[in-house]
């Protein structure tokens, strides 16, 4: 009896300690991804969307003529930018940025008038902004840390812009003085530096919110029309001019993390 009840231990001990063994298989056979991307130093493609301001730069924001002046104010800066890592710290960028900046209409019909005959009353200006659409691409170093992430990137690509239309009119004892510059299309070089930082919102850092500086620096030749029209003459010219449209954009905005880097460090098997 003392024999069978010593053996029936034995065997439960050993019922136990495969079960053990065999729950310890089993509790790690899930992905282990979850786990990956909340290590220190994990970097994530990504897809990013922002709103924010344009800071027109240089001549582009200048109100005098002699210094080729754009009259640009601050303006709003859309983007869409999206990252894919090729190793830890390095990867591609790409960016579809649009910035709209007003013009300066004291300072552009202060302009104007030296330009005009004198005793000028009753004076409008009707005009719309500069408009810019930028596409770039190009490398990008990130620094992935476990409470935020810093991204430096130099891209090059295309500016798309539009020049502002222009419309004044204005009364004389003579008649009516109407001065017309066409909105115009040119398309130019663009360089883009990219700064961004971004703090995770969810655990395993699929969300997260960002800021982002990018000074796009880029010039564009227009040539457009201008029409002069009064009771005496009326007169079409064209007129050619290169425009800097540099501008610094501040944004935020939201981003959605997907995949790894492809040499991040596994964690060791148990």
């Amino acid at each position: 009896m003392k024999k069978t009840i010593i053996a029936f231990c034995l065997g439960l001990i050993s019922l136990a300690t495969y079960a053990q063994s065999d729950k310890s298989i089993t509790l790690y056979d899930k992905p282990d991804e979850p786990w990956r991307a909340k290590m220190v130093g994990t970097a994530r493609n990504y897809l990013r969307l922002s709103v924010g301001l344009a800071l027109p730069q240089g001549s582009y924001a200048s109100i005098y003529e002699k210094e080729q002046a754009g009259y640009g104010k601050v303006g709003t800066a859309l983007g869409i930018d999206a990252g894919f890592h090729l190793t830890r710290n390095f990867g591609i960028g790409t960016t579809l940025s649009g910035y709209y900046n007003p013009v300066n209409k004291n300072a552009y019909l202060t302009d104007l008038e030296k330009q005009l005959p004198d005793h000028l009353n009753n004076q409008t200006l009707a005009n719309s902004g500069w408009l810019n659409v930028v596409a770039a691409v190009g490398p990008c170093i990130t620094l992935p840390e476990k409470k935020f992430a810093f991204d430096l990137g130099l891209l090059v690509g295309a500016n798309f812009g539009q020049s502002p239309n222009f419309e004044y009119r204005a009364n004389t004892e003579a008649g009516d003085v109407v001065f017309h510059q066409l909105a115009k299309n040119a398309v130019g070089m663009a360089v883009l530096l990219h700064t961004a930082i971004s703090i995770p919102l969810t655990a395993f850092n699929d969300w997260s919110i960002f800021a982002k500086g990018d000074m796009i620096g880029s010039s564009l030749r227009y040539k457009t029309m201008q029409q002069v029209e009064s009771v005496a003459y009326k007169a079409n010219a064209e007129y050619g001019f290169k425009q800097n449209v540099t501008s610094f954009n501040l944004c935020i905005g939201i981003s959605r993390q997907f995949g790894y880097a492809p040499n991040r460090t596994k964690l060791p098997k148990l």
